[in-house]
This record gives C-alpha cells, sequence and structure tokens, in this order.
C-alpha cells in the first residue's frame, strides 16, 4: 500500500490568469451592448431638430444672392444664433432669435457654428454635428445639406 504525502495532495485555490482574463472580457462585452439600451443614451437629436437651423441657412443664402453679404452665427449648445447681413455702403442689419436645438455642437473650438454667404450664394463655414446628423454647407455651390 503507497501512503499519500502532502505534497503529492495539492489542492489549488483561486482562479488563473485566463480564468480572470475570459471573465473580465465576457462581462466587458455585456456592458458594452447592455448599458448603452438600458441608459438611452441617444440625444433625441435627428435631421428634423436640425431643420430650423436649416430653414436660416435658406434664408440667408437667398438675402446673399441679392447682393449683400449674410454670416450667421449659432452657438449650438443654447440654440442662439444672429444673422448680420452686409450691403456695401449701408450699415448692417442683425437678426437674432433662439432655435431649440439640444444636442449638437459645432466643430469650432469655441463651439460656434459660423457660415457666411457671399454676394452670389457660395457658402463658406462650419459643419452643425449631432448625434447621427450633419448640417454643412458645400463651399462651391453654397447649398445647405443635412446628411446622416
Amino acid at each position: 500500500m503507497r501512503s499519500r504525502t502532502a505534497s503529492s495532495l495539492r489542492i489549488t485555490s483561486g482562479l488563473t490568469l485566463i480564468e480572470v482574463v475570459v471573465t473580465v472580457s465576457i462581462i466587458g462585452l455585456v456592458a458594452a451592448v447592455a448599458l448603452p439600451a438600458m441608459l438611452d443614451l441617444s440625444l433625441g437629436v435627428d435631421a428634423g431638430s436640425l431643420e430650423p437651423v436649416r430653414s436660416i441657412l435658406l434664408q440667408a443664402r437667398r438675402d446673399a444672392t441679392n447682393g449683400v453679404t449674410v454670416e450667421v452665427t449659432m452657438v449650438p449648445t443654447s440654440g442662439r444664433y444672429r444673422v448680420v447681413t452686409r450691403r456695401p455702403g449701408e450699415d448692417a442689419s442683425v437678426r437674432e432669435g433662439v432655435v431649440p436645438l439640444s444636442g449638437a455642437r459645432g466643430r469650432r473650438p469655441d463651439d460656434r457654428f459660423r457660415v457666411v454667404f457671399r454676394p452670389v450664394g457660395i457658402g463658406v463655414g462650419d459643419t452643425l454635428v449631432a448625434e447621427g446628423v450633419r448640417l454643412r454647407v458645400t463651399a462651391a455651390t453654397g447649398e445647405v445639406i443635412i446628411e446622416r
């Protein structure tokens, strides 16, 4: 009969490194998939909510085709906007207001969205970004576009 020694009866306790890594990976994957659905992190911004901004820009472009320079500046976080129309040799006219716009941001460091329309209707400016939606003005034609 063989006698057993303490060294031959190794009892292991704890987890191996591979088991820990696999467990943490599975938990991370489940959290990445489940948390956004549980918390509903969407900002509720869609193409329709950018429509008031698009309307302001289209009006500015129409005004610019009448021989004036029109500058539109907006602070997306507050929705405040300012439209300055300049006709050569005359004082500038200013129109200000607020549009409901939550969850949008400009791409500039100061979080402003600025577009200038020249007298021929060509627009130069920034891109306004909301969750999954971009509003931009093409430089060549001045066309105002909302993209998903």
